[in-house]
């Protein structure tokens, strides 16, 4: 019963990490605007994620 769980929560967590990596190839700016579209991709993708659980 528990090991569903666990995969998904490994999903989310490397999907996470696997967009936070993609952060750097951003530029960086005082209001973080040019993160935005790699913001709304990486929320997409979690709420996938815990909708399968």
């Amino acid at each position: 019963m528990g090991a569903p769980e666990l995969k998904s929560n490994s999903e989310w967590f490397d999907g996470y990490m696997n967009f936070l990596s993609m952060a750097d190839q951003y530029e960086i700016t005082g209001n973080g605007k040019n993160l935005i579209p790699l913001a709304e991709a990486c929320y997409m993708y979690l709420k996938k994620c815990m909708q399968k659980v």
